[in-house]
């Protein structure tokens, strides 16, 4: 949805605060505290994990010197002046990477986003003394309630695979939150406790394990699991989508950056366009290629722009012209439903947090079939 000052529907190109991303963890992370039963939690740290890999990183330069006031889905542009934007009551900077773009507040406040959320990767039950993984992210967690540490080692939201490692003096039990992406297609999800494959249940979208006490020996590997990730399209009113996992995936626009001010401590304001078209539609039935790893794991921090990006998709799209998706405002229009054929291009998708421009809802293509070789 958009949120820029108001409640703006959901196009694509009308933009949402970056307050409202990290607020909305904040209050996701409470209503999952808070839910009475296990599959209210669930849904809301669904939406906590997309907001997190997503949005938030979305809205962010990869120094974090610089964001915008509102991020886009859908942009081909983000500019220090814009007096003929689409959206309505914010200012002619607000879509601006900046130090302080259009008003101060995201400045203040975004850095409590990714502190709330890693402190909140694990919760308790101790009256069930239950240690719960509510999201997926390398982590160490100390419990309050039974004499257990649990490291959760893994490189997810771009890796496939996940270590538990337990020392634990007192029996509990694990449980697993297992993301919606594998809950909706879990065919490949396999599931190993000390070293044995296991049959495995879900229960209102979680894994239990029950854990016995193991001394005070050294940290084991007690839970392993492995899972593939294939891209996927989604369609609905408001243009289709690819997403690989929990990751939504966004058109590599061949971005370039101009200097418009420059601020103390590396700060900066920048003008951001693109070189590559932002016109084109995602083919019915599309055939991607293989996901391309372009950094390891080990090597951190990984970067989050388009060059340091850990991963890329290919596929083929079909080229539209200025007539079949218009713009408006300086803006992408509501993707169209285009039923035509044409040229078929080839194009790179990047993570939608690997942009700061962006097409991520695309118009569908009735009738054009791609076929990657």
């Amino acid at each position: 949805f958009g949120a820029d000052e108001h409640l703006a529907g959901r196009m694509p190109s009308r933009g949402t605060e970056l307050c409202a991303v990290v607020e909305s963890m904040w209050s996701l992370v409470l209503t999952a505290q808070m839910a009475t039963r296990d599959q209210d939690a669930v849904k809301a740290l669904d939406a906590l994990e997309q907001l997190a890999f997503n949005a938030l990183p979305g809205s962010l330069s990869d120094d974090l010197w610089s964001h915008p006031y509102l991020q886009l889905a859908n942009s081909f542009q983000a500019l220090s002046n814009e007096p003929d934007h689409i959206w309505t009551h914010d200012g002619p900077q607000s879509a601006m990477y900046g130090l302080e773009p259009n008003y101060p507040c995201c400045t203040s406040n975004f850095h409590q986003g990714y502190p709330k959320f890693t402190a909140n990767l694990f919760f308790e039950r101790p009256e069930s003394k239950e240690i719960i993984s509510a999201l997926w992210a390398p982590s160490i967690m100390q419990s309050k309630s039974v004499a257990a540490t649990v490291e959760l080692k893994t490189g997810y939201p771009f890796a496939t695979s996940l270590e538990y490692w337990i020392q634990n003096e007192e029996a509990f039990v694990l449980k697993i939150r297992v993301p919606e992406f594998l809950r909706e297609d879990p065919r490949t999800l396999k599931v190993q406790q000390d070293g044995q494959l296991v049959q495995w249940k879900l229960l209102e979208g979680f894994l239990a394990f029950e854990i016995p006490a193991r001394g005070a020996r050294q940290a084991q590997p007690a839970i392993q699991l492995d899972f593939r990730m294939e891209p996927v399209t989604k369609n609905s009113p408001e243009g289709s989508t690819v997403r690989l996992g929990p990751l939504l995936m966004a058109l590599d626009l061949e971005e370039h950056r101009a200097l418009v001010r420059q601020h103390p401590y590396g700060a900066a304001d920048w003008d951001t366009s693109g070189a590559a078209s932002w016109r084109v539609a995602l083919p019915t039935g599309p055939s991607f290629g293989p996901v391309q790893y372009r950094s390891s794991f080990a090597a951190k921090p990984l970067q989050h722009d388009a060059e340091g990006c850990p991963l890329r998709l290919q596929l083929q799209m079909l080229q539209l012209s200025s007539s079949q998706w218009p713009e408006m405002h300086m803006a992408p229009t509501m993707p169209p439903e285009v039923h035509t054929s044409g040229q078929l291009v080839n194009r790179t998708l990047l993570p939608y947090a690997c942009t700061s421009i962006r097409i991520s809802a695309f118009p569908t293509a009735g009738g054009a079939v791609s076929h990657w070789v």
